[in-house]
């Protein structure tokens, strides 16, 4: 299910196209030019340990090699990943926790 949710948002954050204003919501001014944030919730404990492993492993080679290549419109990637201990109602708190400590420039 995380695994889903995190495809959406790198899909999202992709595919804005060549408008600045995709990755400047709600930002009257200039988009931002500091790092661009993806957040994922991943069971690196639990019941799906190994799929949350080779996920965050993915992740972060993706990251590495988008960074490599100058990121996203010039923009650094960074990951931000929590363990949901395969725990459904864990999940929830995470995308909780990243959503409302996300800063949208």
């Amino acid at each position: 299910m995380s695994a889903v949710a995190l495809s959406v948002g790198v899909l999202a954050a992709c595919s804005g196209g060549g408008s600045s204003s995709s990755l400047s919501a709600g930002a009257t001014g200039p988009a931002s030019t500091g790092p661009i944030t993806i957040g994922a919730s991943l069971s690196l404990h639990g019941g799906f340990t190994a799929d949350g492993v080779a996920f965050k492993e993915g992740y972060e080679l993706w990251a590495k090699d988008v960074n490599a290549h100058g990121g996203i419109m010039g923009r650094k990637v960074e990951l931000t990943i929590l363990d949901n201990k395969s725990s459904p109602n864990l999940v929830v708190t995470d995308y909780q926790t990243l959503i409302n400590t996300t800063t949208w420039t």
